[in-house]
Order: C-alpha cells, then structure tokens, then sequence
C-alpha cells in the first residue's frame, strides 16, 4: 500500500501579526526563526513589545518568545513553521 502525502497550500504560509510593521501572511521558503520572520514584515513597530512574542504553532501549542533574549542568544530565536503564526505584542507605555 502507498500512501501519498497531501500538502495544503495555506500550510505553506506563516502569519506575522501584531505591532510588525506590515502585518501579514509570508510563503515559507526553507529554514526560518522568529527573527527572520519579523524581518521579512519590515520589523517592529515602534509600539512593540520585543520581549512578550506569541507562537501559535500549527497544532494550536502556543509558546511565547523573547526577541530581546534571542538577538543576545540565537538559541531562544524559535524556529517558525509552516502554518505557524506570530503575534507581537503592544508595550504599555
């Protein structure tokens, strides 16, 4: 028996949300992180906060991330996957 795997398109695709500077839904090209993926939107806004980042991950896990602490330490920039979505939260000012 043969089994053939059926890749959706929209899993092909993470989200970046939030205070980012063009929110939006980015085609997953390879290997990407969390740093990376805020890039590819334009980075943060002004109003971001860089310490409090929510993962949504695919299966609906969520995880939250520092970016602050992963620019010091690339081990705490989370690898992204597809059908991932990433929610940058607004700071209190």
């Amino acid at each position: 028996k043969q089994m053939t795997p059926t890749i959706k398109v929209e899993d092909r695709f993470y989200t970046v949300g939030g205070e980012v500077r063009t929110p939006t839904r980015q085609i997953y090209i390879g290997t990407m992180t969390m740093l990376k993926c805020i890039a590819s939107v334009g980075g943060f806004t002004e109003y971001a906060n860089k310490r409090k980042i929510d993962i949504i991950r695919s299966n609906g896990k969520k995880e939250t991330a520092d970016a602050v602490r992963a620019q010091e330490d690339p081990r705490y920039d989370l690898p992204i996957y597809p059908g991932d979505q990433i929610f940058v939260h607004r700071r209190f000012i």
